[in-house]
């Protein structure tokens, strides 16, 4: 592990050469972080966000720059192109899945919740704050619910106990976070222990919501709001 500022002053480096590097519609977003609560001597988290497959994802390693170097090679591999037009995916979570895992955590408080308050909830663990779309919600939601992170019963969604140890995990010394931070905090947590199986996370989308139904339970969540102001 490094000890002095200047060790790390190439992989601060590399960090800025790869994110200008990598182009696409939007900037990339490259952070690396310690995480010394993992049981595991992959404590080191490289985390990248840009226009590529995917679209966010993170590595760990024993060492911030061998974290970087490998989430570096990755991302390149993962810039659209004719070599990689039908990249497979690989057993890990995204920023979606955290997104709605996030959300439903914030609305139930752990407990039960339904989709209007997860719906609401998803604008405030995002930024810009907005809905998620009924797509990314449809995918994760499969995702989340064949991982054993969350259980549907009727309307109502609730987080497993290994949801709630990664919340617990992530809001550590934090109890108050929230908005990007908390979905950004959970990601990193669901990274740093593989999903039990690669069928968690792959394979046809098994929940689906019509534009109908995502319509009305937007109006809900926004009906509730006003109700408590009313109020």
């Amino acid at each position: 592990m490094p000890t002095t500022e200047d060790s790390l002053e190439p992989t601060f480096e590399k960090i800025v050469s790869v994110a200008h590097a990598l182009g696409g519609a939007y900037g990339a977003e490259i952070s690396i972080g310690y995480h010394a609560g993992v049981s595991s001597s992959r404590r080191w988290l490289c985390l990248i966000e840009a226009d590529i497959h995917k679209g966010m994802f993170g590595i760990w390693s024993s060492t911030p720059q061998d974290a970087v170097e490998l989430a570096s090679a990755e991302a390149f591999h993962r810039v659209p192109g004719a070599d990689n037009v039908e990249m497979n995916d690989v057993p890990e979570w995204y920023w979606r899945d955290a997104w709605v895992l996030a959300s439903a955590l914030l609305a139930g408080g752990g407990m039960k919740v339904d989709l209007p308050d997860i719906l609401g909830a998803s604008r405030r663990t995002s930024y810009p704050s907005v809905f998620i779309d009924r797509d990314e919600l449809g995918t994760a939601m499969s995702r989340l619910l064949t991982g054993d992170l969350l259980q549907n019963s009727g309307a109502f969604f609730e987080p497993s106990k290994r949801a709630r140890t990664l919340w617990q995990r992530a809001s550590e010394g934090r109890p108050t976070l929230d908005g990007r931070g908390f979905t950004k905090s959970i990601l990193e947590e669901m990274q740093s222990e593989s999903p039990a199986d690669p069928s968690d996370v792959k394979g046809p989308q098994s929940w689906r919501i019509s534009e109908s139904t995502y319509l009305r339970a937007i109006q809900e969540y926004i009906e509730r709001v006003l109700s408590s102001v009313d109020s």
